[in-house]
């Protein structure tokens, strides 16, 4: 997976460093579920089935590029040109998205 820290300030290092580490655990936890046709659920396999916490989002294929969509407050959609593009997305912006949720 590649590093997506493009930059690091003395005073953000440690942060930087457990952001990269708890990508990499969930980078590797990960799992595609087929939904249907082109679609997959996108689940944290840390956690059991019906765990809140286990769904990051759903990928469709449709007119070859890949179709994320994330849940917060409202649905975001994101779309990529190939199916590790979606997922290091939905890898990368799943805590900032669970941590939005917890705020409100």
């Amino acid at each position: 997976m590649t590093d997506l820290t493009t930059s690091v300030h003395t005073g953000q290092y440690d942060s930087a460093r457990i952001d990269r580490q708890l990508r990499e655990r969930l980078d590797e936890a990960f799992t595609l579920e087929h939904v249907s046709g082109r679609a997959w659920r996108v689940c944290d396999s840390r956690y059991p089935a019906g765990a809140a916490e286990r769904f990051l989002g759903f990928v469709e294929e449709r007119d070859g590029l890949f179709e994320v969509m994330q849940v917060t407050e409202t649905f975001i959609w994101t779309s990529f040109d190939t199916m590790r593009g979606a997922l290091d997305h939905i890898i990368a912006t799943h805590r900032q998205i669970v941590a939005q949720q917890r705020l409100h």
